[in-house]
């Protein structure tokens, strides 16, 4: 899976960067009114909690997604109220850095004849063959 990284960081930072929470319709409070009113046509017909996804707005409370009531619908609120934009993007930088930091070690690293240039000339390794200790270990093989 190819990843465009800034594709998914412009994604990311467009919703609301505040703490996103979830939690239930608490339906033994509200009215099937209410509900509408708070959720802007997601009801729910039955007794079972209704899972949504918030975030404090400018002008209120925002409910960008309900996960409903199915089996696994607090899992899917907490799922989504958790990789919120603001953690996507810190995710997402640790990754840029890290990509950046395994081409730094690739770039020092080159096959010369099959030598490591780098571990040539500061350790004066002639016998070892590429790819040296570094690139194995990149390349998740045993040093």
């Amino acid at each position: 899976m190819n990843l465009n990284f800034g594709k998914l960081k412009q994604i990311a930072q467009a919703p609301a960067q505040e703490n996103w929470m979830y939690g239930t319709a608490k339906q033994d409070l509200m009215t099937k009114e209410e509900r509408a009113e708070w959720l802007a046509e997601a009801l729910h017909e039955g007794d079972a909690l209704l899972w949504a996804v918030w975030f404090p707005g400018p002008d209120g409370i925002i409910t960008p997604a309900v996960t409903g009531d199915g089996p696994r619908a607090e899992q899917n609120a907490a799922f989504i109220s958790t990789f919120n934009p603001p953690t996507v993007l810190a995710l997402l930088d640790r990754a840029v850095e890290a990509e950046a930091t395994i081409q730094r070690v690739r770039e020092l690293h080159q096959d010369e004849d099959g030598y490591c240039v780098k571990c040539s000339e500061e350790y004066g390794l002639t016998t070892g063959t590429y790819p040296c200790p570094p690139i194995q270990a990149l390349e998740g093989d045993e040093a």
